[in-house]
């Protein structure tokens, strides 16, 4: 902070000398012809290489050196007198990119004037950069440096506490170290191969890092009204070919980053990526920020203390984000045209040798996801895995619970519009009971209240969910629940996959089948002729009796062990649909039937007739808790 108060006192000084003395007809460029009065110690130029163009404040003090000049030769001159001058913020305590001779609007490499500022401003104390309004080219530098990925060349690197902004609206125009494609100009580094430097990067500290982030030389980073344009061929399904291609990136010790009304497209790898697994503790707000275009995932801040979205756009990609290892904050996030997306706030440090990254993490301090009003239009996959809490709208695609999600509690709409055949939700619990480092990993705690719903363009087209609730492996029953709110237009209400252990409890305020009696209970229309065991999974059954006197049955779900079975209090509703025939067909039920306990033995015979059940799970059957048998 000595620097910048260093600085900011040098500012003060500029103003208060320029104001007294006469104001130098002189470009920056030109200071090594001139001499300066002795008695004036800063000064204010005409521009930087042209007159209006850059016009900047300069001092002559202790800091402007030889050595300076020499490493910094845009921001600090020697004059004809022998003195040396040294640019300084203005009276409202910025500087400008212009002040360093970039240019807007024109085929020029703008990258060693840009890297300039940013070096300068380490040395100096700048706090307040502002790029001019328009597009403003900037070509790969080459890489000399050991090849990783907190190399400070090859890109443009900020390395100190900064604040951007722009005059309007800047495009940061990124090409290949000629000025082509990024697609075909690029420098080819041995063992890797194909290498284009990303777009901006944050470079904090080396290795090995403070844990006290009171120590990191990058306290805060601040940019809004900027366009990160990679200009690569990429997107969804065109993956990218250098994995070291990112668009705005850390990867070291950065405490604060906000972007507000930010763009970043069209760079090969990520295109927010950032983390420190080691030191946890850095604190990103995305404000208005779109990020799309890449061959993998467009938002990857991980490994954070916090990660705060609004209304940001992230698509176009394989990924729409990778979240993990932070609290995450995302309001009125809009993530589209994906393959898949993820949410999980699982930590590193919690997650055994081997075990997958969405691994629940459960020890303190709690780490967790909140969405509101979250949308995922066109992500084919959208998965919930660990503490993860709020109201999600899901378009033409569906939500999957990872196999060791728990701790949940979501509102979700799925709708289809332009999709047909989806599973609106899919809950899936490991094969069996996790041993050894996974103990207690599997679906347990998970609350989700569904909507099912179709646009009336998709009812035009008669587009259809394929299932609503799909189930599979392990879970606890009974922390495990669904509520459908609706369920519009579907095949089959339940069905299962894999390995059927359990079933969370589910309910069903309406639901509505493309079959003719569906509508009346959840579940699905089956002409029976013999014996009949059933699928507690379905919810219900609109029977077609094609025979007389059809003995039904239930069937086991599970073996009875811990976090096995039907959750208790969980209903099903056979509905008599009518005969397939003479109409001399009908369903019996015995009070001591398999997997029954009944009041009393009863038969269904008329079409409109019904019985609803209920499982005890104390006594392991399924009890008659209501019916309508018309006279």
């Amino acid at each position: 902070m000595a620097i910048d108060f260093i600085a900011r006192a040098a500012a003060a000084a500029a103003a208060s000398a320029g104001g007294s003395a006469s104001a130098p007809a002189f470009v920056f460029t030109a200071v090594g012809t001139k001499s300066i009065a002795a008695g004036v110690s800063a000064f204010t130029s005409s521009g930087y290489s042209g007159t209006g163009l850059g016009a900047a404040n300069y001092v002559s003090d202790a800091l402007a050196t030889a050595a300076l000049a020499a490493a910094h030769p845009r921001c600090c001159k020697q004059s004809a007198d022998g003195r040396y001058w040294r640019l300084v913020p203005g009276a409202d305590g910025k500087n400008h990119f212009r002040q360093v001779g970039v240019v807007t609007g024109a085929v020029v490499n703008n990258y060693p004037a840009i890297q300039a500022l940013f070096d300068y401003a380490a040395v100096a104390g700048l706090i307040r950069l502002t790029f001019p309004h328009g597009r403003i080219e900037t070509w790969q530098a080459l890489r000399t440096t050991h090849f990783n990925i907190v190399g400070p060349d090859g890109g443009l690197a900020v390395k100190s506490s900064l604040i951007i902004d722009s005059d309007g609206w800047t495009v940061l125009d990124f090409k290949g170290p000629t000025g082509g494609s990024p697609d075909t100009d690029f420098q080819t580094i041995t063992d890797y191969g194909p290498y284009r430097g990303g777009g901006l990067q944050l470079y904090g500290d080396d290795t090995p890092w403070s844990a006290n982030p009171d120590d990191w030389k990058i306290q805060f980073f601040e940019m809004e009204r900027v366009r990160l344009k990679g200009n690569r061929t990429c997107g969804r399904g065109v993956a990218g070919n250098d994995g070291k291609d990112k668009g705005f990136y850390y990867n070291n010790a950065v405490r604060n980053i906000t972007l507000r009304d930010v763009e970043v497209d069209h760079f090969f790898y990520e295109l927010l990526y950032g983390g420190n697994y080691i030191h946890p503790y850095s604190n990103v707000t995305l404000e208005r920020v779109k990020a799309h275009g890449s061959g993998q995932s467009c938002l990857n801040f991980t490994y954070s203390n916090s990660i705060t979205d609004i209304d940001g756009q992230y698509g176009d990609s394989y990924l729409a984000a990778e979240l993990f290892g932070s609290n995450y904050s995302l309001t009125r996030t809009r993530f589209y045209d994906c393959d898949n997306v993820g949410f999980s706030s699982s930590r590193s440090t919690d997650i055994p040798s081997g075990a997958p990254y969405n691994l629940p993490a459960n020890s303190p301090p709690l780490n967790i996801t909140t969405l509101g009003a979250v949308v995922c239009d066109r992500i084919t996959n959208v998965a919930v895995h660990a503490h993860c809490y709020g109201d999600l709208h899901i378009i033409d695609g569906h939500l999957i619970t990872g196999e060791f999600a728990g701790d949940i509690d979501l509102k979700v709409t799925v709708t289809l519009d332009r999709a047909d055949g989806i599973t609106a939700l899919v809950i899936s619990g490991p094969a069996a009971v996790p041993t050894g480092g996974y103990v207690g990993t599997f679906l347990r705690n998970v609350m989700i209240e569904l909507t099912a719903n179709l646009t009336r363009y998709a009812e035009d087209h008669n587009y259809k969910f394929t299932n609503i609730v799909a189930i599979s492996g392990v879970m606890d029953p009974e922390t495990c629940a669904v509520h459908v709110k609706r369920a519009g237009h579907y095949v089959v209400f339940g069905s299962t996959f894999g390995s059927l252990t359990a079933m969370p409890y589910i309910s069903v305020d309406k639901a509505q089948s493309v079959a003719a009696y569906s509508g009346l209970v959840p579940g699905k229309d089956l002409y029976l002729n013999a014996t009949y065991a059933l699928n507690p999974h379905d919810l219900g059954l609109n029977a077609y009796a094609g025979a007389t006197a059809i003995p039904i049955t239930f069937s086991a779900v599970g073996t009875g062990g811990a976090y096995e079975g039907v959750p208790q209090g969980q209903r099903f509703t056979f509905f008599y649909a009518g005969d397939a025939f003479s109409g001399l067909g009908s369903f019996t039920f015995l009070h001591n039937g398999t997997g029954m306990a009944l009041s009393a033995d009863l038969t269904l015979n008329k079409a409109g007739s019904w019985v609803e059940f209920e499982w005890n799970r104390t006594i392991g059957k399924w009890t008659d808790v209501a019916k309508f048998v018309p006279l």
